[in-house]
């Protein structure tokens, strides 16, 4: 957007120009034709300040309204990810079925010794493994709901009251 000067006219009123019409004709509110100056000429004149253009680039501008939901988005892709990664690499327990004769009558004798029994190494590395994963599952969960309700505190934020701007005068 090119700047814009304010031509005075033998009238009092001042008519805005744009760079582009330099050299050219234009014509007052009050009937009067002007000379546009040259681009040098329309550097002495009084440039124009659009209210306009502040109150449009503010509107532009993110607000909390719009930043929380942004926020809270992230963060709860960010925990569901975890906790579909944590999900689909869940440790396997170990297969009974596949155990050899051998190895189903140790288990079988580990069971009749009773829960007070230490469990085999397969068996506590996979507990250690399950108790690790759970827990970092509920850590991503965690994350997943606070990004939830980071959305959901966007929906309780008031919005700003337009500015007013005083009318010059």
């Amino acid at each position: 957007m090119s700047r814009r000067y304010l031509l005075p006219c033998p009238c009092g009123r001042k008519t805005p120009v744009e760079g582009p019409q330099a050299g050219q004709r234009v014509r007052c509110e009050c009937g009067e034709e002007l000379n546009v100056p040259t681009m040098l000429g329309l550097a002495k004149l009084e440039e124009l300040v659009e209210q306009e253009s502040d109150s449009v680039a503010s509107k532009g501008a993110w607000g909390i309204r719009q930043r929380l939901p942004l926020l809270g988005g992230i963060v709860f892709l960010a925990g569901m990810a975890g906790v579909i990664a944590l999900w689909a690499t869940w440790p396997k327990a170990p297969d009974m079925l596949r155990l050899s004769p051998f190895q189903a009558m140790g288990m079988w004798d580990e069971l009749q010794q009773g829960i007070s029994a230490e469990p085999s190494p397969p068996e506590s590395r996979y507990l250690v493994a399950s108790r690790s994963h759970l827990e970092w599952l509920v850590a991503a969960g965690t994350v997943a709901i606070i990004g939830a309700l980071i959305i959901g505190s966007a929906f309780l934020v008031k919005p700003r009251p337009p500015q007013e701007t005083p009318l010059p005068d």
